[in-house]
């Protein structure tokens, strides 16, 4: 009886690894890569106009998908760089 016990608790176990290697991978496979033109907004709390501004005078790149357009994350890191120059130029 203890033998099943001791191969039963070890497949629990391993069966416990596994699920946090699952959840492990599902977390970083849900990190999205482009957001819209509406989550962009959100996250910095600017309205739809700002950004549209933005991207007209050159500030903020986007990409076209279809009829959609998105900001990948390395745009998003471009434009957050510059206003930090341009934030900074400003105080001195």
């Amino acid at each position: 009886m203890t033998i099943k016990i001791k191969k039963l608790k070890n497949k629990v176990r391993s069966l416990e690894r596994r699920l946090k290697q699952l959840e492990a991978a599902k977390s970083v496979s849900n990190k999205k890569r482009a957001y819209t033109i509406e989550e962009h907004c959100e996250m910095w709390a600017y309205g739809r106009n700002t950004i549209y501004n933005e991207i007209d005078c050159g500030n903020l790149k986007t990409i076209k998908v279809g009829r959609r357009r998105l900001i990948t994350e390395e745009q998003e890191e471009q434009y957050r760089k510059l206003k930090e120059k341009q934030s900074q130029k400003q105080k001195a």
